[in-house]
């Protein structure tokens, strides 16, 4: 499939989202800075959290005895204003990255709408929220569907009610999240399942992971992006930095040469070891004019030659043209056809 400035599938490099999400910290000004950190880092993608706080979270739910006390005073630090999701949408498409976000209420998704024509990603807790799915597909949005804390029976539920999304995301919903929890068997599995394209929303501090996905056909990554781990807000310490993007990109893209078509051939950097190290004809003693030959005047010897050793059965039993002298190259030239 073709995004705004990339595109995504098993025949390209792997899709790298950097989740910015909250980490912008409710300013227009850092959120710029990460969007262009995570252009030069390689990232396909910059991902956002876009919610009005008051749509999505009960006023009266706490956040605990430390302030702002509020749950929804906590998330309402991160709103960001129409405006400045403009100025964020303009600065992915100067940066040639896509914009995506995770959207959260209807306001927001009116909002998102009147930003362009994107896709929508479901956060893993809103995959059971039938009523925000069902506005999302009255829009006729893309959707990546991510599935942290669920069930398999509710993915197929949800993709009952959706239809295939456009991407689907292996998630763990811990932070950080631990390698042997994630289960990337499902990959495949839901391949063969619901026949879309698949990929992880990956938690774990460490790339491993990340490097291990695209062995079992998975095309897209998730991570979580900062411009430094010791910033102030909920998310960056479990983040990745621009340098973990650059190091995870070029670690992809190796990957994915190395991965290759499926079809064996001699590379240019063997021929080499091909020349030198498979086995030609020699004649083992010295031979006269009209001798015949048998096995036992034959040696299958380095360096390769005129004729391959596997050709062997095409000379025994015929007559020699001319004399030769022992280790000389078996020559088709010097036998009698």
């Amino acid at each position: 499939m073709r995004t705004e400035f990339h595109s995504i599938g098993p025949n390209e490099p792997v899709y790298l989202i950097a989740e910015i999400g909250l980490n912008h910290n409710g300013s227009e000004e850092l959120a710029l800075k990460m969007v262009e950190a995570a252009a030069r880092s390689g990232a396909n993608c910059a991902k956002f959290q876009l919610f009005d706080s008051r749509f999505f979270i009960n006023g009266k739910a706490s956040l605990g005895d430390q302030p702002p006390g509020s749950l929804q005073e906590f998330f309402r630090q991160f709103e960001l204003s129409a405006s400045s999701w403009k100025r964020i949408v303009q600065s992915c498409q100067e940066n040639g990255i896509d914009f995506l976000c995770s959207v959260f209420d209807e306001p927001s998704l009116d909002l998102y709408e009147s930003l362009g024509k994107f896709p929508v990603k479901i956060a893993s807790t809103d995959l059971t929220c039938k009523p925000l799915l069902d506005s999302v597909l009255r829009r006729k949005l893309p959707i990546y569907l991510s599935t942290g804390a669920s069930n398999e029976e509710e993915i197929e539920r949800t993709i009952q009610w959706i239809g295939t999304p456009t991407l689907l995301f292996q998630c763990v919903s811990s932070y950080p999240a631990k390698a042997a929890d994630y289960n990337l068997q499902v990959i495949p599995f839901w391949q063969r399942k619901y026949k879309c394209l698949t990929g992880i929303s990956d938690h774990c501090m460490d790339l491993d992971l990340s490097l291990q996905m695209p062995s079992l056909g998975g095309v897209a990554i998730e991570r979580h992006f900062t411009l430094d781990r010791d910033m102030e807000g909920p998310d960056h310490k479990l983040s990745s930095t621009p340098e973990d993007f650059s190091s995870l990109r070029q670690r992809l893209d190796l990957l994915k040469q190395a991965m290759g078509d499926g079809i064996k051939r001699c590379m240019p950097s063997e021929e080499g070891v091909r020349s030198g190290g498979r086995r030609a004809l020699y004649f083992r003693h010295d031979l006269a004019a009209g001798h015949t030959i048998s096995e036992a005047d034959i040696l299958p010897m380095r360096p390769a030659g005129e004729l391959e050793s596997h050709r062997i059965q095409e000379i025994l039993g015929k007559k020699m043209k001319v004399g030769v002298q022992a280790e000389s190259p078996v020559r088709p030239a010097d036998i009698q056809q």
